[in-house]
Formats: C-alpha cells, structure tokens, sequence
C-alpha cells in the first residue's frame, strides 16, 4: 500500500474512515462461546461473548465454520483484521493464528448465529 506525504498509515485496530463505513452496517453472524486462557485468540484480546463480524476476508455466508478454519490456516503466523461487537460497540483487532501449548492456531471456539 502506498502512503501519500504527510498521512499517516492505519492499522486493523484503527480502520480508515471507509474501511470503517463498509461495515457499520454489517451484522455479527457468529459469537465466541470459547476463548482458552493463554491462547493467541485471548492474548489478542478476544473475550467470550464477542460476536464476530469480520475475520481476514470472512464476513459470513455459507460453509462459514470451514472458511473460519481455512482462513486462519492460510494465515498462519501473519496478523489478521477482526472486527467484533462488545457491548454494543465495535472493536477493531489483530489477531495472529499460530501454534502453540493447546488446541488449533487460536484457542478459541465460534458459535454461528
């Protein structure tokens, strides 16, 4: 991505104003109901009861447990965008797949709404 002079960059937790717009209107379409403690998914700030609106590309649909699962796979070990609603407001975070003491690359579990 190339930055103009004199702007500054945005990050997943920080999204762009239109980044931002594209998914005010979008509705959650599944709901942590399992976050291991100590697990990348907890470490990154993923709590019980999140429900998720947008993981990487993933923004619901069809066959959604599989591309949840095929997403965090392809994405191993690199920071992806997710956006959840928490108490009725959004929160923008990174969250990075990766392996470590416990189950999958992110210690979590998802419920579909």
């Amino acid at each position: 991505m190339e930055i103009a002079p004199g702007t500054e960059s945005t990050t997943a937790e920080s999204p762009s104003p239109m980044d931002e717009d594209s998914y005010e209107s979008s509705l959650p379409f599944a709901v942590f109901d399992d976050v291991t403690q100590g697990s990348p998914a907890a470490m990154d700030g993923i709590l019980i009861g999140d429900q998720l609106v947008r993981f990487g590309s993933v923004d619901g649909g069809e066959n959604l447990l599989s591309r949840l699962a095929q997403e965090g796979l392809t994405n191993e070990g690199r920071g992806l965008p997710v956006i959840v609603l928490r108490l009725g407001g959004r929160v923008y975070l990174t969250v990075t797949p990766k392996r470590w003491s416990g189950r999958g690359l992110l210690g979590c579990h998802v419920q579909p709404l």
